[in-house]
Formats: structure tokens, C-alpha cells, sequence
């Protein structure tokens, strides 16, 4: 009796300890976000590419605005079904279907159910507050992503390496969650005289 015991009890620490269990839980807790953030791009040998600036919502299951405002004005947004990418200085808006899984949008990850970002990533836990997600398939866009949460249990940064071993850092600041968003925050329509292009596939990165 005194070893079933003692094996449920481990047992039920393993499941507690689960990264991925635990990073779901984080992910859970909010439904939507917004935040102004900072991205820096690196090469491989750990040269900065470029920084930039602006801002990002996200409401669940499917809706994200990724606005760029410098150094050179972009916005990307999803409304869950078209995936919207309009480059201000070139004039030219191009339309896709919305991604559909964390493989082909890092992004997804948080409104993918568990099931599902267990089939994607490997999860593991690198320290108190950061989670490191590595893809089990080796085609994927990027191949290790880290998220770091605050004590509030937001998320804080997170960071993203490609198959090429380049590396992007994104830094949120000013975050608030369970913010009722504006529904149109999440629709694009091409101003006049932009070129519109209509494609399928996604946004490589988002």
C-alpha cells in the first residue's frame, strides 16, 4: 500500500510539472491582449539586422493586428478568415487565407488547444517564467521559440529562430489582457490606389 501510495505521488507531480500542461495554463488565462512592442532581427552570427517598433493585438480564437510603424510602416491583421499584409511604402496590400496551425504561424500557439501544441512542439521548461517550444518537424518556419511570462503571468517577450538559425527578440511593453477589442480593429480594407494582391498560403513568420 505504501508504494502505490508513494508512486502516485510521483505521478501526480510528473503531471503537474508538465511544461506544456503549465504553459498552456499561462496561455489560458487570457482571452485577448494588446501591447506596444520592440523587435529586434539578428543573422545567424548574432548581428543586428534591424530594430523596430509599433503595436499588437490579439483576441481568440483567430483575430491579430501586428501594426510595424518604424522604421518603415507595415500592418499585418487577420480577422480569422483573410490574413491581410499591407506595406505602406510600397503601396501593395496582399491577401491570404488565415493560418490554420502553429506549425505555419508561431502565433497560433496562443489559441491552439493542448492537443494540438503538443503535436507541434516539443515543450520544455527553461527557467521559473520561460518556456522553450521546439517543432517536431524540421520544415517548419522556425524551429525553437521562447516564451517568457511576467509575475502577473503575462507575457513578457518572447523570441523565434528560423531554419536558418536567424533570430528575431520581440519585447512587450504596456500590456493589458482581457481588454474587449474593437471588432473592426481586426478588418483591413485597402485604401485607393494600392495594389492589391490576392494569394494563397500565409504570411511566412507570423
Amino acid at each position: 500500500m505504501r508504494l502505490i501510495f508513494i508512486l502516485l505521488c510521483v505521478w501526480s507531480i510528473k503531471v503537474i510539472a508538465d511544461p506544456a500542461d503549465r504553459l498552456y495554463e499561462l496561455l489560458a488565462k487570457s482571452d485577448s491582449l494588446t501591447a506596444n512592442f520592440e523587435q529586434n532581427q539578428f543573422t545567424e552570427t548574432g548581428e543586428l539586422i534591424e530594430t523596430s517598433h509599433g503595436n499588437v493585438s490579439i483576441a481568440k480564437p483567430d483575430q491579430l493586428r501586428w501594426h510595424v510603424l518604424s522604421p518603415f510602416e507595415q500592418l499585418i491583421v487577420t480577422n480569422g478568415i483573410w490574413l491581410w499584409q499591407y506595406d505602406v511604402e510600397l503601396e501593395q496590400a496582399v491577401r491570404r487565407p488565415h493560418p490554420k496551425n502553429a506549425a505555419t504561424s508561431p502565433l497560433m500557439v496562443f489559441v491552439e488547444p493542448l492537443s494540438r501544441l503538443r503535436e507541434v512542439y516539443k515543450v520544455e521548461q527553461q527557467s521559473d517564467r520561460c518556456y522553450v517550444l521546439e517543432a517536431h518537424d524540421d520544415k517548419s518556419m522556425f524551429t525553437l521559440m521562447t516564451l517568457c511570462f511576467d509575475a502577473a503571468d503575462n507575457l513578457a517577450d518572447m523570441s523565434l529562430v528560423d531554419g536558418f538559425g536567424q533570430k528575431t527578440e520581440v519585447f512587450l511593453q504596456q500590456l493589458k489582457s482581457n481588454f474587449i477589442p474593437l471588432p473592426e480593429i481586426f478588418e483591413f480594407v485597402p485604401p485607393e490606389n494600392v495594389e492589391v494582391v490576392i494569394e494563397e498560403g500565409y504570411v511566412p513568420g507570423i
